[in-house]
């Protein structure tokens, strides 16, 4: 079996003091590496990449990051609130789902025995029978 190796999605620096986002002069690529304003394009060498950094799309794309940055960092808290949010409505779940299957394990029991005793009632009912 293969394994099949993903391409990286490049992810522009942000500067802590500007909180601007500018293009990474260290690009590694090794399995490809897919840019976000063009999705559909894998690059496979540095120097194309590089290139593509200079080039309209690219450059109208950072624009817009930093234009949203703010709205980026809220979309982000909101998110990590919704996470939390579904983390604790899966454990609520998960305490339920044990309990009820507890519970069908503790009727299954019960309806076994209850099978059984019905059964010796069965058995000995035809023992008197047949006296």
């Amino acid at each position: 079996m293969d394994i099949i190796e993903t391409p990286e999605t490049y992810v522009p620096k942000m500067d802590s003091n500007t909180k601007l986002y500018s293009d990474q002069n260290m690009i590694q690529i090794t399995h490809g590496l897919i840019c976000p304003c063009t999705p559909g394009k894998v690059f496979q060498k540095r120097d194309t990449f590089k290139n593509h950094m200079k080039s309209n799309r690219h450059k109208k794309w950072i624009e817009h990051l930093n234009e949203n940055a703010v709205n980026y960092y809220a979309e982000n808290m909101e998110l990590k609130e919704t996470i939390k949010t579904q983390k604790m409505l899966l454990t609520q779940y998960e305490t339920k789902v044990k309990q009820k299957e507890t519970i069908i394990d503790y009727l299954e029991k019960k309806t076994k025995t209850q099978m059984k005793v019905e059964e010796q009632i069965d058995y000995d009912i035809d023992d008197l029978l047949n006296f």
